[in-house]
């Protein structure tokens, strides 16, 4: 059934340097007064702290981590002891992209530690490291991940369901393996949310796999999720699979500890119209990529018992902030908007725009001029009309430089 947003919103802001668009559903721009962005402020400055004292050890300047399992970050924050924080490291190289995000609770003598895994991130590259609370950024810093990533696996080419485990460097790879069902043939979840990948291993009960859907064909994607094994030594790990074209080939890896134990290939197949809604809110593609100048769509899945969902993009620090509301106006358990890189910050064009019933209503956009500048910008999700507390997922949209005119001389 269609749900029509009945009312138009204006926002008022502080007077800054920024031009800002007035307040524009997903049809034609609004009429009536044009707000304006609060000035741009800096982010903090490299491990510095803010007015709360929150800071990242960086020791040289630059946070180095490697690529392997359980890397810690640390820092030191004056927030109350037990005080959840959020530590997010996102690439700086849209060539290399990858996000991790984990939480932090602090001591009662003020520190914090953190711990990601980076074992399949390859080709050095670099980052920025983020710590937030209740949505606000409290602290950044810059960093690289050194070292060859942590890949002990040996395909057999003519069998991919069955991986050879092999010792590489100082480390003892575990004496486990893991197979994916069915146990012979070609894995094939629909393009839908929800999917679901099963196997079997001889972990013991209560082990967690990491479970990765890599691409390998020209349609580039990457899923990346968790799996724990029960007492039978079964597994099942769930993915969303809904903005993945059909027929896009990929393979599976179940990684423990930093290290590979089984893996498969697959093919996404078409979702027939009796696939299962999503029952979580979330960004559908953690990486979005967008030409300068180009549009890109993102989705975002919602359960049947949300009313709405707010999303948004970029924040001062980069020059640019959109907040969205969105609604799924045709009750198939997503929503999907166009975003014109070109449009951003012009009051006379539509930033975004929902896709098909779909209804999306720009609440604030603030930007210096169109178009978007190449950079990294930030996604979030919250879950109801408004985009306070933390987000229930994140992302980051790559806008890279824009191609080179292919009509000149």
């Amino acid at each position: 059934m269609n749900r029509r947003l009945v009312a138009a919103l204006a926002v008022g802001v502080a007077v800054g340097l920024v031009a800002v668009s007035g307040v524009t559903a997903a049809g034609p721009a609004a009429s009536g007064p044009a707000a304006t962005a609060p000035a741009t402020t800096d982010a903090p400055a490299d491990g510095t702290a803010t007015d709360d004292g929150t800071t990242i050890d960086t020791g040289n300047g630059t946070l180095t981590l490697e690529a392997a399992p359980n890397q810690t970050i640390t820092g030191e924050s004056d927030l109350a002891a037990g005080t959840t924080l959020t530590v997010r490291l996102r690439s700086s190289n849209s060539a290399t992209p990858f996000l991790r995000t984990a939480d932090a609770t602090v001591a009662d003598d003020g520190t914090w530690t953190a711990t990601v895994d980076l074992a399949s991130v390859a080709d050095q590259p670099t980052f920025a490291a983020t710590v937030r609370h209740d949505g606000e950024r409290l602290a950044n810093a810059s960093g690289r991940v050194v070292g060859e990533p942590t890949d002990p696996l040996t395909v057999d080419t003519e069998d991919l369901e069955n991986a050879t485990v092999v010792e590489i460097g100082d480390g003892q790879p575990p004496a486990a393996n893991a197979s994916f069902d069915p146990e012979n043939g070609t894995l094939r979840p629909v393009n839908a949310t929800g999917q679901r990948l099963t196997g079997e291993t001889d972990l013991e009960p209560g082990s967690v796999l990491v479970v990765r859907l890599v691409s390998t064909g020209s349609n580039p994607f990457l899923r990346t999720t968790e799996a724990v094994v029960t007492e039978n030594g079964t597994f099942a790990a769930t993915v969303d699979l809904s903005t993945i074209e059909p027929d896009s080939s990929f393979e599976v890896i179940a990684q423990y500890d930093g290290h590979r134990i089984g893996n498969r290939s697959g093919v996404v197949a078409a979702c027939s119209d009796d696939c299962a809604k999503p029952t979580e809110a979330g960004l559908a593609d953690a990486i979005a990529h967008a030409p300068q100048g180009e549009r890109t769509n993102l989705t975002v899945t919602l359960p049947e018992d949300a009313e709405a969902a707010t999303l948004t993009v970029g924040e001062e620090s980069v020059n640019y902030r959109l907040e969205a509301l969105l609604r799924d106006g045709d009750d198939d358990g997503r929503v999907t908007v166009t975003l014109d890189t070109a449009a951003a910050g012009d009051d006379d064009r539509r930033t975004v725009s929902a896709v098909g019933e779909d209804e999306a209503l720009i609440r604030v956009e603030a930007a210096l001029a169109p178009p978007l500048d190449p950079a990294n910008y930030d996604l979030a999700l919250y879950r109801g009309d408004d985009a306070d507390g933390e987000p229930v997922d994140i992302g980051t949209m790559f806008v890279t430089d824009a191609p080179e005119d292919a009509g000149g001389d």
